[in-house]
């Protein structure tokens, strides 16, 4: 379970990740599945498996993927599947700063750097990218900056 400001995240063995009001439990805001993670759930305890990102975002992390989720209605913003061979380790996740590494172990592979991964709420950190529009609807975000504003003072 994972608790935020007014409403916690759950999510049940059967693969079945819930948002629900704090007050009482009683009003359930969203659910998903997750695809074959049921099997895996019961068979390992599902540390590290639920994770905020900034912005309002949800990681949901399972050896064969990470999915992100809005957080205010549940809508799926991206998905990262693991290479082939190679699987995540959500109990190894760490968070730097805004910026979750999580452990993604290739046995195939030879430079340490292949068994990690760096993600946000925009998904892979990688240089020179887009946001990808994570927000609700009716908010604007600039391409070139997610936060617009006054980035640098005019010229006196």
């Amino acid at each position: 379970m994972l608790p935020a400001r007014g409403h916690a995240i759950a999510l049940w063995d059967d693969g079945l990740v819930t948002d629900t009001t704090r007050r009482d439990g009683s009003a359930v805001r969203w659910h998903r599945a997750l695809p074959q993670a049921a099997r895996w759930l019961a068979d390992h305890e599902a540390t590290g498996v639920l994770r905020l990102l900034g912005d309002g975002m949800l990681a949901v992390i399972t050896p064969e993927r990470v999915a992100a989720y809005r957080v205010a209605d549940g809508d799926l913003r991206w998905i990262l599947p693991a290479r082939p061979g190679c699987r995540f380790a959500p109990a190894r996740a760490l968070r730097h700063g805004a910026v979750l590494l999580i452990a993604r172990p290739c046995p195939a592979e030879d430079r340490w750097t292949a068994g990690l991964v760096a993600v946000d709420d925009l998904g892979v950190v990688a240089p020179h990218r887009a946001p990808l529009g994570n927000g609700q609807r009716g908010e604007r975000h600039s391409a070139g900056h997610p936060r617009p504003g006054k980035v640098v003072a005019p010229p006196r």
